[in-house]
């Protein structure tokens, strides 16, 4: 394994894949979903042409992560970004085409461009778990200090010490937790309050 504190750029990408991931999974569902209650050509304008065009971006950005290692990437990297151009490319058709299925007059027409700007909804949610690694990475150090802290405290025999820093800690991580819970709930546009 690796040491988040060590290599953060590479937690940092890895809690960005798994909003990639988290986001392509729901996708997935709600395609199944759509295809099931006979509506294909709407799952196709709406969910299988996100789904191509964001994995066709995250193939294409793969052999930029080398540069983060200070590597050059391998001939197969650049292979796979190649391929991930030509998949976005098909995705982005698709979303031009038949984003605006469904729709009636001009909506039908500029469906799919106006559908572009749901990027930015999706951008916002892989995203968060940038915020949220640095919540957790915040969390993690505060947690060394405190444990830090306590350790050195009990060896001079002040309990009521351990008990402070242990109280201001479990508060502020449960804050932080709250603020987490607070933004994916609250601030969602799917969410009614």
């Amino acid at each position: 394994m690796f040491n988040p504190l060590q290599s953060p750029i590479l937690t940092l990408g890895l809690s960005l894949l798994l909003g990639v991931i988290q986001i392509l999974v729901g996708m997935t569902v709600k395609t199944v979903t759509m295809i099931k209650r006979g509506k294909l050509i709407q799952a196709l304008g709406q969910q299988v042409s996100w789904i191509s065009l964001l994995t066709g971006l995250v193939m294409f950005a793969y052999p930029m992560c080398y540069m983060f290692i200070g590597e050059s990437a391998p001939a197969w990297a650049e292979a796979i970004g190649d391929v991930g151009i030509i998949i976005a490319g098909v995705g982005l058709v698709l979303l031009l085409l038949l984003g605006g299925y469904g729709q009636k007059g001009l909506g039908r027409i500029f469906g799919g461009v106006s559908s572009l700007m749901d990027i930015t909804s999706y951008l916002s949610d892989i995203l968060s778990y940038a915020r949220l690694f640095g919540l957790g990475l915040a969390t993690g150090v505060i947690g060394m200090v405190v444990k830090y802290h306590c350790s050195d405290a009990g060896r001079r025999r002040n309990s009521w010490l351990d008990i402070c820093y242990s109280s201001i800690y479990s508060s502020s991580s449960i804050q932080l937790s709250n603020l987490t819970h607070w933004v994916h709930t609250y601030t969602h546009p799917d969410c009614s309050t």
